[in-house]
């Protein structure tokens, strides 16, 4: 077998892809109640039993791209956040088709709103933030990562704890995971950070993989308080988990890019969405298909 560094982890779990009874790849995967969510292009898909079964309904209309983003998230006290993001889009006047190219989009309207009445009004918390994840911690605080860093709202107010633009957070009493291209973690509740290291090698009797945790676009909370990130780009898309009392990332890449008993995936999987249930089954989903790790 390989030689691996030290501080590589063990791994003989691997990922198994579910059958999928619609269409589309895969925008993302969600946890709805007890029910598992899966959104294409084309439908909503819902599951009861972790994909063994579905029963789907188109997607809705998909928001212009001048409209922008909204990011919504329910508080356990019962109170409605989003986010809200508009564009300036830019089009190059033309290309070898007869559509316009999309240049770039530039957000000229941002704001973060609260509904107390389950969404019926709202009352603008910020004009000058959004926020790609909002968490919601038991000391009933608001942990808000976005392009403008990681915030968070108490009964002092707003507090900026970290300037690095965050696509998401994991708060797990004083520990706090923050990510984006890169990631960091605190043991002190945010009053300090650390970097965390983005090499990753997983082994096991099947082999060596490495891996980079980078450019991480999707965070979650594990049953156990771990954190885990799904990481998008061409080079080093890829599943990490970060241990409850670890410093660093575990890849846990088995079934996706290494197949059992096959060899390395011929090509990218273009992952785009992570969730993990309570029981700590992982599921991913992207432009390849959909994936489940079993709790282990």
């Amino acid at each position: 077998m390989s030689k691996h560094p030290p501080w590589a982890n063990r791994n003989a779990v691997a990922w198994q892809e579910l059958a999928r009874p619609f269409a589309g790849g895969i925008r993302c995967v969600a946890l709805d109640g007890g029910a598992l969510v899966v959104e294409t292009d084309e439908a909503i898909a819902r599951s009861a039993d972790e994909g063994a079964t579905w029963t789907s309904a188109p997607a809705p209309p998909r928001r212009p791209p001048g409209e922008g983003a909204v990011v919504e998230a329910l508080a356990p006290d019962g109170t409605r956040w989003r986010s809200l993001e508009r564009h300036d889009i830019v089009f190059y006047p033309g290309g070898p088709g007869p559509r316009p190219i999309l240049h770039a989009g530039y957000p000229i309207t941002r704001a973060i709103e609260r509904s107390a009445d389950g969404g019926r009004t709202w009352t603008k918390e910020r004009d000058d933030l959004s926020a790609s994840a909002f968490v919601f911690d038991a000391r009933g605080r608001t942990w808000v990562a976005g392009s403008s860093g990681l915030w968070r709202r108490d009964e002092r107010g707003w507090s900026r704890l970290h300037d690095q633009p965050a696509t998401g957070v994991v708060v797990e009493g004083e520990r706090v995971v923050v990510a984006g291209y890169r990631s960091w973690l605190s043991l002190d509740g945010g009053a300090s950070f650390a970097e965390l290291a983005e090499e990753c090698h997983e082994h096991g009797p099947w082999g060596l993989l490495e891996a980079r945790a980078v450019d991480l676009q999707s965070l979650a909370r594990g049953p156990d308080g771990a954190a885990w990130a799904l990481a998008r780009g061409r080079s080093h898309d890829g599943v990490f988990r970060l241990p409850p009392a670890g410093d660093r990332w575990q890849s846990l890449n088995l079934g996706l890019h290494v197949i059992p008993r096959v060899g390395g995936r011929a090509s990218s999987l273009s992952l785009a969405s992570l969730c993990v249930t309570p029981a700590g089954s992982a599921f991913v989903g992207g432009a390849g298909g959909l994936f489940r790790r079993a709790a282990g």
